[in-house]
């Protein structure tokens, strides 16, 4: 492309609509990736999981680094759903990302597993969670059998930006408040907004403060954001 660009990635789960800024910020000045995975929300594929997930969205980053041009240290990471749980992973492992806005984030089986083990018997979605790290091959939610799809929270050094809906059925608000609680030592710059009465996705009423909020982060965290990394 020539000179050097901007790289946004945008996590996204098939049939799960994505926020209107994903192509607002899109522009000859950055290249902006959209994996898209199947067998979440009902829709036909495998589930991988987040290691998988990452791995391969990683491994869809490299490509795109190995054919255009990258300023380094200009990642910016955007997901909903599992994709949140993935971007917050990239940003564990990954040394160029900039900015991370996680949407309704899946914020790995460690924390998840934490939140289930204590509601499990009065909560059907912790029921549920309690039941997928049995299927790990352990009841400990702190088990180095759930490191591999859990997020290393003391790793993450960058902005990140938490949008949680307070009535998800398929990801607990306490979840997301738990990792903040456990990340915000370490990054200063994390931030979580609740949405009460918002649903998984954060669509409809909620869009158009979704959007002025993530538009308000670019403000401080974008390619020319104002705020000092």
């Amino acid at each position: 492309m020539g000179d050097l660009s901007s790289l946004r990635v945008t996590q996204r789960i098939i049939k799960v609509q994505w926020i209107k800024t994903t192509w607002e910020y899109a522009g000859p000045q950055f290249i902006t990736l959209i994996p898209e995975y199947g067998g979440y929300a009902g829709s036909g594929g495998t589930v991988q999981g987040l290691h998988g997930d990452t791995l391969d969205t990683n491994n869809a980053i490299q490509a795109v680094m190995s054919r255009y041009s990258v300023e380094q240290g200009h990642v910016y990471l955007e997901g909903a759903s599992m994709g949140g749980g993935v971007v917050l992973q990239l940003a564990e492992q990954r040394h160029d990302v900039r900015s991370v806005i996680a949407l309704s984030p899946f914020v790995g089986m460690q924390v998840v597993g934490q939140w289930a083990v204590k509601n499990k018997n009065n909560s059907d979605l912790a029921f549920n969670f309690y039941g997928d790290m049995l299927t790990y091959g352990t009841a400990n939610p702190n088990s180095p059998l759930l490191s591999q799809d859990s997020v290393d929270y003391k790793k993450i050094k960058v902005p990140v930006l938490l949008l949680q809906g307070t009535a998800d059925h398929h990801v607990a608000w306490q979840t997301v408040q738990m990792f903040y609680n456990d990340l915000k030592p370490y990054d200063n710059k994390a931030k979580l907004i609740l949405f009460p009465g918002g649903h998984h996705g954060l669509h409809g009423e909620n869009q158009s403060k979704v959007n002025a909020d993530i538009r308000a982060w670019y403000r401080l965290y974008g390619e020319y954001g104002t705020a000092e990394n």
